[in-house]
């Protein structure tokens, strides 16, 4: 091609190369040292590819040569210039590779690199590495002059990353340096940290052998302050809970107010603003105790949860005192330190007005309106009336012929930052940072095929454990559906079938429990994954008092208030991985599992709890609940209205960065729903292990999105790859593949507009 045989080459000067191709090759790499991990440390790498296309480079090379007006300067600023080879950095690469290799153990590690041509103006380079054998560590010391660091060190000693016959690893060294840092400071040593730790390593004449030291200080400090090894005691505590941004606690004069509450002091200038009992639950901290570092960060993070503040800053004072003992030890010397905690509050009130585009289904905008409320009976609770409208143009099956659907809602919710009737629990309060959300909402939807309320109020408690992992708890959610009008073309085709038992009023009474997990790790790529997964129950409770008082069915069901209850069980589990491969590409991997199942007092799942496929964030060469379920199409209905009780899908895709704040991505989906109940007459739609995944729908497509940071627009389009449709009396078993097995019409292309990332 032209494009990539001369334009590429466009802007390298006559006699330099482009450089093409960069290669690590690694002899007796131990396995955890990754490829990739070497390759951080060439110093010049190619331009960047998008789908193995130098895109950038070519944005670049459209510009004129020299000119950096206009469109050319444009295009030069949006692009990536050519990376011409350096034998100086190549030089410099194989300097840093030795480096690196004998941090990690490898002190006999030998780097060559080979650069050659293999095609015309362009050059690769290879660096082909050799480990060797490393260095071992046969004996571990400790050199710390001070008894008392001396003693918590080797109390912790069993945790030691630190083994005879370990390598002598750079790595390994950081994180005992880490470990030990977390130790001392979590033991009273708030001042010490990682840069007054050094090693010493005895190679002389042993070879491939070490002798290692941990020594406090280090051999080579020429300054070391004392008080990095003065353990703390916490002798008072100031909280001042309407702290200024611009005054320190040296600004507090004689008229602020001093209250003392479980001998902690609360300073405040006319009223502190928030119940201080409240604030006293989220310390850790406490006078007289040992001056921790975790104690100091969850007191702070616990704080920070109480919706009224944006910042808790700490401020610790030494006094002026030689230190004193602690009687149960000799060496315990103890240094007393005031703790001053300077709350500074958001605005306590604020009322915020949106609009956006919704995807939930088909394209619309919804309007909103929130009033906040931060402090609402002075204890930090987070009170919200949210009122909002929406419209969406949902488009006929057959044709460009769209009709509206209006939603209109509005939701209270109110937040305490503690668990409501539940006692006993301050330990678990000040760990676990837990909160009580007690919500009440109205909505109205009009859609084409009915119009019905929905009444929903609730009762959540959640919880944080740390380390990525969160809970939520519904032990009582009641919603109250009422169906106005039905279509009568709508009601006549629902009622020869299985889904005339969703589209009726009733209660549904829900007790779900929730668990969200994410966790990210660092390295040359970064990964991020997040896993969701609920399970709720409807119904039980109702339906055994029913039992039990022996009350009477009608049209056999229990009723409460004349409205038949819901009765089932569902669970959903939703995983998604996200692995940035460089500042351009990342691959993103979803998959979710869901299903409902009704049982008892119910026929089928209501309405709002059944699932659907296709969409913006789902199968996207599907309209919104125009898929499935299994091999069936409806071909009756106007609208797309599609539901199921099982739903299994799986996404794929590339995204990568094209230029400004464009972005593009290219994607592979699949999935389905499926129904359970037997009385589910549309043929093809029930669950069969043996056959489900004829019925799994393909579609691939590309996306265009524009990341503006505090949203993203967005637009997909999705071409079927496999549509599982099985016509009436075909005489198939399963779909077909398009091109392969049938033709391309332009029902198997959509085109989908959004906000946001679609998982």
């Amino acid at each position: 091609m032209v494009f990539s045989a001369c334009q590429t080459l466009k802007n390298v000067p006559e006699g330099d190369f482009l450089l093409d191709r960069v290669e690590v090759r690694a002899e007796d790499r131990p396995s955890d040292i990754a490829k990739d991990e070497l390759a951080r440390y060439v110093h010049q790498q190619p331009n960047g590819q998008i789908f193995f296309m130098r895109f950038h480079l070519w944005l670049y090379n459209l510009g004129k040569k020299g000119k950096e007006t206009g469109v050319s300067g444009w295009l030069h600023r949006i692009g990536e210039p050519p990376v011409i080879y350096s034998p100086a950095l190549t030089e410099q690469s194989v300097a840093n590779l030795q480096i690196y290799l004998k941090g990690r153990g490898f002190y006999s590690a030998e780097v060559v690199d080979t650069a050659y041509t293999r095609r015309h103006g362009r050059m690769t380079v290879r660096y082909t590495v050799r480990f060797g054998p490393p260095t071992l560590v046969d004996s571990v010391a400790l050199r710390i002059p001070d008894s008392l660091a001396h003693s918590y060190v080797e109390r912790q000693w069993a945790y030691s990353q630190l083994k005879p016959g370990m390598r002598l690893d750079n790595q390994t060294l950081e994180a005992e340096r880490s470990r030990v840092e977390g130790s001392l400071r979590n033991a009273g040593f708030y001042n010490f940290s990682a840069d007054a730790i050094g090693f010493v390593a005895d190679t002389l004449g042993r070879g491939h052998q070490a002798t290692l030291t941990l020594c406090i200080p280090p051999p080579n400090a020429t300054e070391f302050s004392d008080r990095v090894l003065r353990r703390y005691v916490i002798d008072s505590i100031n909280i001042y809970p309407k702290a200024a941004s611009n005054r320190s606690t040296s600004a507090v004069d004689s008229t602020w107010h001093v209250r003392t509450l479980g001998r902690v002091r609360y300073l405040y200038p006319s009223t502190p603003g928030i119940r201080l009992p409240v604030v006293a639950r989220m310390l850790r901290l406490q006078p007289d105790s040992v001056l921790r570092l975790s104690d100091v960060n969850r007191t702070q993070s616990n704080l920070l949860t109480l919706s009224l503040y944006r910042q808790a800053q700490f401020e610790f004072r030494e006094q002026q005192f030689a230190g004193w003992r602690s009687p149960a030890d000799s060496l315990n010397r103890l240094y007393p330190i005031t703790c001053n905690v300077l709350l500074h509050r958001m605005p306590v009130q604020n009322y915020q007005a949106g609009l956006m585009l919704t995807t939930s289904g088909a394209i619309g905008a919804e309007g909103s309106l929130t009033y906040t409320h931060r402090n609402l009976f002075y204890g930090a609770e987070l009170f919200e009336l949210r009122g909002q409208a929406s419209v969406e143009a949902l488009r006929k099956r057959q044709g460009l012929y769209f009709k509206t659907a209006m939603e209109l809602g509005l939701r209270a919710t109110l937040t305490f930052p503690q668990f409501l009737f539940v006692y006993g629990l301050n330990h678990f309060a000040q760990r676990y940072m837990p909160s009580t959300r007690l919500q009440v909402s109205w909505n109205y939807q009009r859609r084409p095929d009915y119009n019905r309320t929905l009444f929903t109020g609730g009762l959540t408690y959640a919880w944080n454990t740390g380390q990525g992992s969160s809970y939520s708890l519904t032990p009582v959610e009641v919603n109250v559906v009422k169906i106005f009008r039905i279509d009568p073309a709508f009601y006549e085709r629902i009622s020869r079938s299985y889904l005339a038992y969703s589209y009726i009023s009733q209660l549904v009474s829900i007790t779900g429990l929730n668990y969200g997990y994410q966790q990210q790790s660092s390295g040359n790529r970064l990964s991020t994954s997040t896993l969701r997964a609920s399970v709720e129950a409807s119904g039980n409770t109702l339906w055994a008092f029913s039992k039990l008082l022996k009350r009477k069915r009608r049209d056999g069901a229990y009723t409460v208030f004349d409205l038949p209850f819901s009765q089932f069980v569902r669970a959903d589990l939703n995983y998604a991985n996200k692995v940035r491969i460089d500042k351009s590409n990342a691959v993103v991997f979803r998959i979710f599992m869901g299903v409902g199942y009704p049982y008892a007092n119910s026929e089928a799942l209501p309405i709002e709890k059944q699932y659907y496929e296709g969409g913006a964030n789902g199968v996207r060469a599907w309209q919104a609940r125009d898929l499935g379920p299994g091999s069936y199409r409806d071909t009756e209905f106007a609208y797309p209205n599609q539901t199921g009780d099982i739903k299994l899908e799986a996404n794929l895709e590339y995204r990568f960065s094209l230029f400004w704040k464009l972005e593009g991505a290219l994607f592979v989906d699949a999935g389905n729903i499926w129904a359970i109940s037997r009385r589910d007459l549309r043929k093809g739609a029930i669950f069969h292990f043996s056959s489900f995944y004829k019925q799994v729908a393909m579609g691939y497509g590309v996306g265009v999105r524009m990341n503006l940071g505090f949203f993203v627009l967005r637009v997909d389009s999705g071409f079927r790859l496999y549509d599982p449709y099985v016509a009436p009396n075909s005489g198939r078993t399963r779909g077909q593949f398009l091109f392969a097995e049938r033709r391309f019409t332009t029902d198997d292309f959509v085109l989908h507009f959004g906000v946001g990332y679609p998982f």
